[in-house]
């Protein structure tokens, strides 16, 4: 084609395209494309752009991984982030890992929730691993996998005693307008798609008429003892948070919902009715988190993800403990003064979001288990809700029957996941 030194004749090219039309020909026009996440056909740009995803996923997770007291069923969504072309992964117990020696070059991964205060002083080097803040569509505690994980090689985020790498990236990251504008499109496609942690299909539309004019105060519950309520929530109850906030917004209309963890009665942190309503107006079991957070004029919280998520919608925020996403200018803090003196940057609402959402997490797609980018996790979870089929996401009949076949299916990996 005449942009060779040819040693052998091809007399019959007599065309002379220049390069890019030869790029054009061959990878535009003559070859075809099918994006393996969705199955969709896709183009050359597509396709390049999916591909640098697997080897960025395949980069961060590089070498030999050991995964330390992982509980059978979590080991399969494990593989799925840390298994690639260029890592392994394999999962023993703490005391026969241990008892082998020193393991050079090896990346030692445990859940971080589940590790000792002793462990995770004397385990200098673990990477903690956790969910991410968009997490699945379904609980964890009823056995649905994960497809966003933290694999935090400093501390971990909900734990404001040290660092994090959440905390390093929030206090000393360069945000720079690109990665600004892709928080902003990522933070419009949450809220467009109305996802959340758990996107949990959930029914009871929320009545606050009664509330008249006085101020919404939402309040959510949590799993009391959550890693984060033991590490931030400075031994505060369920019940005593509701105490703070009402003497602390005594002519308000307060919204308390039960965790869906508690409800489904996977975990403690039940409130009875009757003390709840002798702080609380309005008890909202069976509401929409989203729902609960659209008519609040405020949310009150420990250190519950739901007041993030609150602040994603522009509502306005009070945190009784030091979640990942206060001290930073964004939340009335009335935690004590000082817990989290090291977070001394203000950031915007973008630049929160750019660091937990798109810099500090990994993501799988939830329906086929290749790794997918943050731009593209919100509609690939979004196709997960739609395809759930089951309705066991909390207390009714056959729940535990189902939440037992789910930790079976992952424990045997039942679910075929793909290679990249």
């Amino acid at each position: 084609w005449g942009l060779t030194d040819d040693r052998l004749s091809a007399f019959w090219r007599t065309a002379r395209p220049d390069l890019a039309s030869l790029f054009a020909a061959a990878y535009l026009s003559y070859a075809r494309y099918v994006d393996p996440v969705d199955g969709r056909r896709s183009d050359a740009r597509a396709a390049m752009h999916r591909l640098a995803g697997f080897r960025d996923h395949a980069n961060r997770v590089r070498g030999r991984w050991v995964a330390l007291d992982i509980a059978p069923p979590k080991r399969s969504v494990l593989r799925a982030f840390l298994e690639s072309p260029v890592s392994t992964v394999r999962f023993e117990s703490e005391r026969r890992f241990r008892g082998r020696g020193p393991q050079p070059g090896v990346q030692i991964g445990r859940w971080a929730s589940r590790m000792p205060d002793e462990a995770a002083q004397e385990q200098a080097g673990t990477i903690r691993i956790e969910d991410g803040f968009l997490r699945s569509a379904g609980l964890g505690s009823s056995f649905y996998p994960a497809a966003s994980l933290v694999f935090d090689r400093c501390g971990i985020h909900y734990d404001h005693r040290s660092a994090s790498d959440l905390e390093t990236i929030l206090t000393s990251a360069e945000f720079d307008d690109a990665l600004l504008a892709e928080s902003a499109r990522l933070r419009t496609d949450i809220l467009s798609r109305n996802l959340t942690k758990y996107n949990l299909k959930v029914s009871g539309r929320l009545d606050v008429s009664k509330a008249g004019d006085r101020k919404v105060v939402f309040v959510p519950g949590q799993v009391e003892d959550d890693a984060s309520v033991r590490t931030g929530g400075f031994g505060l109850t369920n019940l005593e948070l509701l105490r703070r906030v009402r003497a602390d917004e005594p002519d308000a209309f307060i919204v308390f919902k039960q965790h869906p963890d508690v409800v489904a009665g996977n975990r403690i942190g039940a409130v009875s009715p009757a003390d709840a309503l002798g702080c609380a107006d309005l008890l909202a079991p069976d509401a929409d988190i989203l729902n609960c957070i659209s008519v609040a004029d405020e949310v009150h919280t420990l250190t519950s993800l739901t007041g993030f998520e609150a602040l994603l919608r522009g509502k306005a925020v009070t945190v009784h403990g030091v979640p990942f996403y206060a001290g930073w200018g964004l939340t009335r803090d009335l935690f004590p003064e000082g817990a989290a003196a090291q977070r001394n940057r203000k950031l915007s609402l973008d630049e929160l979001v750019a660091g937990a959402l798109i810099l500090y997490p990994m993501y799988i797609d939830p329906l086929s288990g290749l790794p997918v980018s943050a731009a593209d996790f919100p509609a690939r979870l979004d196709a997960a809700r739609q395809a759930l089929t089951s309705t066991g996401l909390g207390p009714g009949r056959w729940t535990p029957v189902r939440r037992f076949v789910r930790a079976v299916g992952e424990t045997l990996h039942l679910r075929k996941r793909r290679s990249y």
